[in-house]
């Protein structure tokens, strides 16, 4: 007796949005309107330097579970959203984590960010959560970026600095007893964040998890998504938008590292 074969699963219905295109509209004017949007749920530094022990050192410098969970809240309405469901999914599923979440608002006085321009410096006070809104936006916008690769340049323009800002959160700078962390540190608190997300995206969408592995990893990383979307590790195509996309990336995100550059402890002068 011959059994039946099981269908194959469908991947999950991918949903993008586009702006209607009237007169008035611009992606400068969407950017604007989810930004005030934004603006108005999510908390800015001002706010959070309003309250008392956010860090509680006798919590193991964590934030109050019922704040957390406001927070949670709070940012997954009002962030920016990209408009296409798969990413979206991926971004609130790596928010899912406490400890990034929570590394997001971690207040950084941009005037200890001695490579920083003046200019750049006009917040004073930030969190990283505004800053990658900001560039997450620039990304999906930037010159060399194709429309159809906007919405994974803003996933990688949210968490690319997120090692930097995991690596500075009061419970990871008390568990290093203040040193400095290594770039190799970033590298694997950004690894460990993003591992599980990443591999989610990669099951319902392999070309898309490969590229943002790729992005945020590393390309070695992008390896597992590549045999999922049956591509050779020598594909030409994947890997020159791989680099057009990762030299964008580079290009905006030294912002990012130059602000956070005190959190570093360089292995060599010259590195």
């Amino acid at each position: 007796m011959n059994t039946p074969k099981e269908s194959p699963s469908q991947p999950p219905e991918r949903h993008i949005t586009t702006p209607a295109h009237h007169g008035l509209w611009s992606p400068a004017t969407e950017a604007l309107i989810q930004t005030l949007w934004a603006e108005q749920h999510i908390p800015a530094a001002a706010e959070l330097r309003e309250i008392p022990n956010l860090f509680n050192p006798d919590q193991d410098h964590r934030m109050d579970p019922r704040f957390l969970t406001q927070l949670r809240e709070r940012v997954i309405t009002g962030r920016v959203r990209c408009g296409d469901s798969a990413i979206d999914d991926f971004i609130d599923d790596a928010l899912g984590d406490d400890l990034l979440l929570e590394s997001f608002f971690v207040v950084k006085d941009t005037r200890a960010g001695r490579l920083v321009h003046p200019l750049d410096r006009g917040f004073v006070r930030i969190t990283p959560f505004q800053m990658v809104t900001e560039l997450a936006w620039a990304l999906s916008v930037a010159d060399g970026v194709e429309p159809v690769e906007s919405s994974l340049m803003h996933a990688a323009g949210l968490f690319y600095g997120c090692g930097y800002f995991l690596c500075a959160h009061p419970y990871s700078v008390a568990k290093r007893q203040g040193l400095q962390a290594t770039l190799e540190e970033i590298h694997r608190a950004r690894m460990k964040a993003l591992s599980a997300p990443l591999r989610n995206l990669t099951e319902n969408f392999p070309i898309d998890g490969a590229l943002l592995s790729g992005l945020l990893l590393g390309w070695p990383y992008a390896e597992v998504p590549r045999m999922m979307a049956g591509l050779e590790e020598d594909d030409t195509n994947l890997r020159r938008k791989h680099a057009r996309l990762l030299t964008r990336l580079h290009l905006r995100t030294t912002k990012i590292s130059h602000i956070w550059q005190d959190l570093v402890r360089w292995t060599s002068p010259n590195a």
